[in-house]
């Protein structure tokens, strides 16, 4: 299945349609798996992100429709996983209509059956791009 079909089929499995600004990156990421982890350069509890999910020809592991079919069920409501750090923990965005729409949030794995704490890390996908910074 091609890029578009398989980001259609992704919208219509999660119920919302993907920001605009994160559809553009999406249609053009390719995330290399041999790429130095980056950090979030303003966070100073030194989160990392080791991939961006993408739609694309990698390894299973970095698709995002494949992490979506495999935690969507667990993950808060109207939010995506478009990225992971080291520990498994996720990068989310917010797909809900209303002022947080597009913002992206780091969830913790390792919570209850229906914790759905979450930590603002950037307001929009071009903000999160723009703060993370390779790991020195």
């Amino acid at each position: 299945m091609d890029a578009e079909r398989r980001i259609e089929s992704l919208e219509a499995a999660f119920g919302a349609s993907l920001p605009v600004t994160y559809l553009a990156f999406l249609r053009s990421h390719r995330e290399e798996p041999s790429r130095p982890v980056q950090v979030v350069s303003t966070n100073p509890d030194y989160w990392d992100v080791s991939c961006i999910f993408e739609i694309g020809d990698a390894e299973d592991y970095l698709q995002l429709d494949g992490c979506y079919e495999l935690v969507g069920d667990v993950l808060p409501e109207g939010m995506l996983a478009v990225g992971e750090d080291q520990g498994g923990n996720l990068y989310l965005l917010d797909c809900r209509m209303g002022p947080s729409t597009g913002a992206i949030y780091w969830w913790d794995h390792e919570q209850e059956p229906g914790e759905d704490r979450v930590e603002l890390v950037a307001t929009s996908f071009p903000e999160f791009l723009a703060v993370l910074v390779p790991d020195s």
